[in-house]
């Protein structure tokens, strides 16, 4: 088994991933997020936030999250280390990661919810590409 796609390589393709999402006012910088995307249409891809059965493919995302000014923020830090499983004979990863999300909707204030991010990439030619994503929100039940 391959297992050259390590933690330093997770953690940097974490925090490239969320800085590209923090950018462009809760629109994310799609010309950053583009290439570390499978273009494939059914490569599931959800969210924290409508709609709740998510995205199939990349272009769907891109063409609906996040418009019409439903968010006027969003930041998106990585707090703590990126885990990465190497799976299928170095051939795809599995990176889970903790991360804050911040959300600022249209006059309200900023909203800090903690979260967990799973990702699933594969390698394709020499490039590493999100095929599965799913973040999950953590909630406290004692309040």
């Amino acid at each position: 088994m391959s297992a050259d796609f390590d933690s330093t390589k997770g953690a940097s393709f974490a925090d490239r991933w969320c800085a590209a999402w923090s950018a462009g006012s809760g629109q994310g910088d799609f010309d950053t997020l583009e290439p570390m995307y499978t273009k494939d249409e059914d490569v599931p891809i959800f969210d924290t936030i409508e709609p709740l059965m998510g995205f199939r493919g990349y272009a769907d995302m891109k063409s609906s999250i996040y418009s019409g000014g439903q968010l006027e923020g969003l930041e998106l830090e990585r707090s703590g280390e990126v885990e990465v499983k190497n799976i299928a004979q170095g051939g795809a990863v599995i990176l889970t990661w903790p991360l804050t999300i911040t959300y600022t909707l249209p006059g309200k204030s900023a909203k800090a919810v903690p979260a967990r991010m799973t990702q699933v990439l594969e390698r394709r030619d020499s490039d590493w590409l999100i095929v599965l994503e799913h973040p999950s929100t953590i909630i406290s039940l004692e309040n």
